[in-house]
C-alpha cells in the first residue's frame, strides 16, 4: 500500500521521483516510517521504486542491486529487469510449492507434461497459476546514449512496460489518484525541474485519499551531470519542506476555509525563486559531481515496505 511516481522533466534531461514512506503490516496496521522506497541501483544513474509485500520486493530488489550493468539500451535493460523478476518468481514458487512436496523443478515439469496428470499435480498446478509475488517496480534512469527511460515492472510476471513516451508512471494503491492528478495538471516532459518537483509532489499528495498512503515522503532527481554521467540525488529536506508548505497554502485548503491556529496564512517568502535556484543549480554543468550513490544511500534505510498490494 504505497505511492511511487516518476516523471520526466526539464525537456527530458531529468526524472523526478517521489514516494511515500508508509509501512503496512497486514490489512489494519499502517504508519509512516524511515523506510525509503526509492533505491539507487548499482547501474550508474538508475533507481528502482517499489510497491508490495517485503517477501517479493526484497528479493527482486536484491537481484537488481547485484547487477552492475543492466544494459546499454532500453531494450536490454527491459529484458534484464524482466529476467530478474521472473527468476525471483520461480525461486519463490520452488520454495513455497515444490520443496514442501519434495519436488524439484525437473520432477514437476515431468509430472505436468506427461501423458497423464494425476489430481494432486493438477491441484498443485492450479495453486501455482494463482500465485503472485504481489510487487510492482518502476525502474528509471538514462541509457548509454543519455536518453531517459521509465520502466514499469507490473504484476503478475514482471513484464516491463516502457512508459517513457507517456512521460510518467505510478505504482501502488494510490497510483490512480496520482496519474489522474498529473493529467489534470497537464504535466509535460518540457516542464522546468522546479515546476515538476512541485507537481509530482502534488500528485503524490492526491494519492493520500487512499487510506494507507503515507504523508511522509522522499524525492529524488535522476539527471545527467555536466560531465555527461547520469547521477542520482535525494532532494534536500528543506526543499521538500518548502514544497509541502507551498502546497498546503495553494492546494490543500479551499480559499473559503478559515485557517486554524498555527496554519500558515501565506506561502513561504520567495518560494518560487528558492525552488528554481535549487533546480538550476542541480542541472548546472558546473555543479561538482558529489551526488554519489553513497550519499544517496545514506538518506534512508534500503528495505522494501512490508505491505499488501492492492
Amino acid at each position: 500500500m504505497t505511492i511511487c511516481a516518476a516523471a520526466l522533466a526539464a525537456k527530458s534531461k531529468a526524472i523526478v521521483c517521489v514516494a511515500d514512506k508508509a509501512m503496512s503490516f497486514g490489512d489494519v496496521i499502517s504508519w509512516d516510517s524511515d523506510v525509503t522506497k526509492i533505491v539507487p541501483l548499482s547501474h550508474p544513474g538508475c533507481v528502482a521504486m517499489m510497491s508490495g509485500p517485503e517477501e517479493g520486493t526484497s528479493r527482486v530488489l536484491s537481484a537488481l542491486l547485484a547487477i552492475a550493468d543492466l544494459g546499454s539500451t532500453v531494450e536490454e535493460i527491459k529484458k534484464t529487469c524482466e529476467r530478474e523478476y521472473g527468476e525471483c518468481v520461480q525461486e519463490l514458487i520452488e520454495q513455497k510449492f515444490l520443496k514442501p512436496r519434495l519436488l524439484t523443478k525437473e520432477l514437476y515439469k515431468t509430472a505436468t507434461t506427461g501423458a497423464e496428470v494425476n489430481s494432486a499435480i493438477e491441484a498443485l498446478s492450479s495453486e501455482i497459476k494463482g500465485y503472485s509475488i504481489g510487487c510492482d517496480f518502476i525502474v528509471c534512469g538514462f541509457d548509454s546514449k543519455k536518453s531517459p527511460f521509465i520502466l514499469d515492472l507490473s504484476l503478475p510476471d514482471g513484464t516491463a512496460t516502457d512508459m517513457t513516451s507517456v512521460g510518467f508512471a505510478a505504482i501502488g494503491s494510490g497510483h490512480e489518484y496520482t496519474l489522474a492528478r498529473l493529467l489534470f495538471l497537464t504535466h509535460r516532459r518540457d516542464d522546468d525541474l522546479d515546476k515538476s518537483l512541485y507537481d509530482v509532489f502534488d500528485a503524490k499528495a492526491s494519492a493520500e485519499m487512499s487510506p494507507t498512503v503515507g504523508t511522509d515522503w522522499d524525492s529524488v532527481v535522476v539527471y545527467c551531470g555536466g560531465d555527461g554521467t547520469a547521477k542520482v540525488e535525494f532532494v534536500d529536506d528543506d526543499i521538500n519542506d518548502l514544497i509541502e508548505r507551498v502546497w498546503f497554502h495553494k492546494a490543500a485548503l479551499s480559499p473559503y476555509e478559515k485557517r486554524e491556529a498555527g496554519q500558515p496564512t501565506k506561502p513561504p517568502r520567495a518560494w518560487k525563486s528558492k525552488l528554481k535556484k535549487y533546480a538550476d543549480k542541480l542541472l548546472s554543468p558546473e555543479k561538482p559531481s558529489d551526488s554519489s550513490q553513497g550519499k544517496a544511500l545514506s538518506k534512508g534505510k534500503i528495505v522494501a515496505p512490508r505491505e499488501e498490494q492492492t
